[in-house]
């Protein structure tokens, strides 16, 4: 459940752009070389896929849902326009003079892609399942709070209907706050529960983490490779 905003968005966390450039000599019609070429090699890894995106937060559980996007969908290799990637620095040679050609993924990159999509697979899905329980408890928490939070509040409107209303918002302070120690102790062994199994969650959380960086550092290291060794 997202809150009702007026333009509600989702905000992009990342983008991996991989921007390889190799010299070889180039090959005419006749298989014969001629001078050396630079080729530049665009390796997007998930083009406008590869990016989580975060949304509004829930009005019940007040937590920020998440789209988690594959890192490794629809990779393309090609030769972009130059506004695509933009460089900091300036180049002292126009990139326009050079040929540039679109390179098809190898054997080898197409079957670390496949076992690397699989493996963000997983992790997304565990990621989600994260998720879900942080949501279901939250909202079922605070449904539960603010249902029986009104109940006190009916309860006291009904009691002092001839008070004044100073006699009211006292008498309806004081049950809130009996309400609201009850309500801790009440609750405190279900946070507990709760607690402990967050906590069991955060090894699995920091080792998936780790190994998602592991597997860009994998995917960028071995699109350099294929671009300088046949």
């Amino acid at each position: 459940m997202l809150t009702r905003t007026v333009k509600p968005e989702w905000a992009f966390i990342s983008k991996r752009v991989v921007r390889l450039y190799s010299t070889g000599p180039s090959t005419d019609a006749g298989g014969r070389r001629g001078r050396l070429t630079t080729r530049e090699t665009l390796v997007d890894i998930g083009r406008g896929a590869a990016e989580d995106q975060v949304g509004p937060p829930c009005a019940r559980s007040n937590l920020r849902p998440i789209r988690y996007s594959a890192r490794f969908s629809s990779p393309t290799t090609s030769s972009p326009p130059t506004s695509l990637v933009e460089s900091p620095h300036r180049h002292p040679y126009s990139l326009e003079e050079f040929r540039a050609e679109p390179v098809e993924l190898s054997g080898r990159l197409a079957e670390l892609r496949a076992r690397l999509e699989l493996e963000d697979l997983q992790w997304s899905m565990f990621r989600n399942r994260v998720d879900k329980l942080n949501q279901a408890f939250w909202e079922t928490q605070s449904t539960r709070f603010e249902a029986l939070e009104q109940k006190q509040r009916d309860a006291v409107l009904a009691q002092t209907v001839n008070l004044p209303p100073e006699s009211v918002e006292e008498r309806l302070n004081t049950r809130l706050d009996q309400f609201y120690a009850s309500w801790l102790i009440d609750q405190k062994k279900l946070f507990m529960l709760y607690n402990w199994r967050w906590w069991g969650l955060q090894a699995a959380l920091l080792k998936g983490g780790w190994l998602a960086q592991v597997r860009d550092l994998k995917w960028k290291l071995a699109c350099w490779r294929d671009t300088i060794v046949p």
